[in-house]
C-alpha cells in the first residue's frame, strides 16, 4: 500500500456534441482509440467494483478499508462520466450500445463462470493496464497534445485518479490469495486471456468507427496515427514495456512511485477547479 490519499474528486463533466469528430489533432484513429476505450469503461469498471467488493468485508486493515471505499466512489465516477461522454457519441451516430457490448458481455461471462479471485485477478491485470495508460498521459505532454479541451479534462482527471488508487485491488488480491504461488500464476495467466481479450474487443470497435467514417483507408490519416502509437511519443511500444513488469514475480503497481507527478496534476486540477 502507499500513503497517498484516494480522493473523490466527483467532477461533473461538460460534454458538447458538436465538438469535432475526430477530436484529437483532427485524427480519426488516435481519437476512436479513446472513444473505444471510453465505451469500455461503463461496464468494465462496473465490474471492477463488483470484484473487489466480493472479498472487502474479509478484510481487517483499517487504512485498506478505507481504500477501497475511495476506490469504489472514483471507478463510480468514472462510470457516470463516461456515459456523458459516450452519450455525445451517441448524439454523433456512434452506436454505442454495441460498441459498450463487446465489453459487457465478456464481462458478464467471466463474472458468470469464473471463480471470485479469478474475476479479481482480471480486475488487477485492467487496472494495471489502465494505470500505464494514465502514466503516459500525464507524464508526455505529447500523448494529448492537439486534443479537444472538453476531452482532453476527463482523460488528465481519469488519469489522476486511476494512478491514485492502482495498488488497491492488487492489495486486496494479496489478502483474497496468500498463497504466492497460485497468486503470481492466477494474475499472470489471466493477465494474458484478459490483454488478448481486450485487444481484440478494442480492435473490432476502433475498425468498426473507422468504416463508418470512411476513415478506415486514409493513408494520411495511419501515418499520422502510426507515427503516434510507435514512433512519437510512441505509445504501443512504451506501454508495452511497462505492461511486462507486471509478469516479475514480486511485483507491485506502486513499485513504480509515480505519486510526485500525481500531486502535480492533481494540484492543477484543483486550480483549474477552484478558479
Amino acid at each position: 500500500m502507499t500513503d497517498s490519499t484516494i480522493e473523490r474528486r466527483n467532477l461533473r463533466m461538460v460534454f458538447d456534441a458538436e465538438r469535432p469528430r475526430f477530436w484529437h489533432s483532427g485524427n480519426a484513429r488516435i481519437s476512436r482509440f479513446y472513444d473505444a476505450l471510453s465505451m469500455s469503461f461503463p461496464p468494465g469498471e462496473k465490474s471492477f467494483i463488483e470484484s473487489v467488493r466480493e472479498f472487502a468485508e474479509g478484510i481487517e486493515d483499517e487504512q485498506l478499508q478505507k481504500d477501497i471505499q475511495g476506490f469504489i466512489r472514483q471507478e463510480a465516477d468514472h462510470t457516470r462520466e463516461h456515459a456523458r461522454y459516450n452519450a455525445t457519441l451517441k448524439a454523433q451516430g456512434v452506436d454505442v450500445d454495441f460498441h459498450t457490448s463487446l465489453t459487457a458481455k465478456p464481462v458478464e461471462l467471466t463474472r458468470r463462470y469464473l471463480s471470485p479471485k479469478r474475476n479479481l485477478a482480471r480486475t488487477v491485470g485492467m487496472e494495471h493496464i489502465t494505470a500505464v495508460l494514465s502514466d503516459l498521459a500525464l507524464s508526455d505532454p505529447r500523448v494529448l497534445e492537439g486534443a479537444d479541451e472538453q476531452v482532453r479534462r476527463i482523460w488528465n482527471w481519469h488519469a489522476i485518479e486511476e494512478i491514485e488508487h492502482k495498488g488497491v485491488a492488487f492489495d486486496v488480491f494479496e489478502r483474497a490469495v496468500p498463497n504466492k504461488l497460485e497468486r503470481y500464476f492466477l494474475r499472470t495467466t489471466v493477465m494474458l486471456w484478459s490483454t488478448l481479450g481486450y485487444s481484440v474487443g478494442m480492435t473490432t470497435s476502433i475498425t468498426l468507427m473507422l468504416w463508418q467514417d470512411r476513415k478506415l483507408f486514409d493513408v494520411r490519416d495511419w501515418g499520422q496515427a502510426f507515427r503516434f502509437f510507435w514512433i512519437r511519443p510512441a505509445v504501443i511500444p512504451r506501454a508495452f514495456g511497462r505492461w511486462l513488469a507486471y509478469f516479475r514475480p514480486g511485483f507491485h503497481p506502486w513499485q513504480h512511485d509515480n505519486r510526485e507527478l500525481l500531486e502535480t496534476y492533481a494540484a492543477e486540477l484543483d486550480r483549474a477547479e477552484n478558479a
